[in-house]
């Protein structure tokens, strides 16, 4: 009877308030939708001529960007660049409360017909945690909705509680790439043991710098993870106009 009543109520307030696109507005022709065929479409564009390592455009490895990475992590995987519909969808999920939106784009990103044989290779997949007190003001962990999406795309098994962030640092997009290093010394940690010669998927955002995944990477480490990679929907590096 209640599970009656609140499909009714649903239908009511699809009635009074038709769903649109939380990225561009349009109008979702049926409920339980995001975001629009056009918005989905973009996102799931495929990125070619990346570099190997860090998924920043080119196809040089290691490239500007990467040749300073911790050798802790092997390589990043990255859905798209941090723009348009992508960038919008981040940001619905990060500061907006939106976190269905977080699973439906790691599925997106497990599904993705470039990287999903790379992913294959990963055992386990850990997300980048939140301090105690950031997930308190933010309710949730943005990269675990995004592994929670990436587990069921690809049947691997999800770690949610294994690595713990113990230092509260201060927000990475605001500093530069030295002072992320210094930012994250010593900030994270493993608790319990990990399985051998595993690979572990490090799921995180975006990926910028390398100092958060060269942080998570190290602590994993040292903990027996000798194969790490990072997984991330975006790297906000994008290529230029074609000449």
């Amino acid at each position: 009877m209640f599970s009656l009543a609140r499909q009714v109520g649903h239908a009511l307030l699809d009635f009074a308030f038709p769903p649109h696109c939380l990225v561009c507005g349009q109008f979702l022709g049926e409920a339980g939708q995001s975001l629009c065929g056009r918005c989905w479409g973009e996102i799931q564009s495929p990125c070619p001529d990346r570099c190997p390592r860090c998924s920043c455009p080119g196809a040089i490895s290691p490239c500007a960007n990467c040749a300073s990475w911790d050798p802790a992590v092997e390589r990043a995987l990255v859905l798209g660049d941090f723009a348009g519909a992508l960038r919008e969808a981040i940001h619905l999920l990060k500061f907006q409360g939106h976190q269905e939106l977080g699973r439906c784009l790691g599925r997106c990103l497990g599904q993705a017909p470039e990287l999903a044989r790379a992913l294959q290779q990963v055992d386990l997949l850990i997300p980048v945690p939140l301090h105690p007190a950031r997930q308190r003001e933010r309710g949730y962990n943005q990269s675990l909705r995004i592994a929670e999406g990436l587990a069921e795309a690809l049947g691997k098994r999800l770690c949610a509680d294994r690595l713990e962030r113990r230092v509260p640092t201060r927000q990475q997009a605001r500093l530069d790439a030295a002072a992320r290093q210094q930012n994250l010394e010593a900030a994270f940690q493993v608790k319990g043991e990990l399985p051998a010669h595993c690979c572990i998927g490090l799921v995180d955002d975006v990926v910028t710098t390398g100092a958060t995944l060269g942080a998570c990477g190290r602590a994993l480490y040292q903990a027996g993870g000798r194969r790490v990679w990072g997984v991330a929907l975006a790297c906000p590096f994008q290529r230029g106009p074609s000449p």
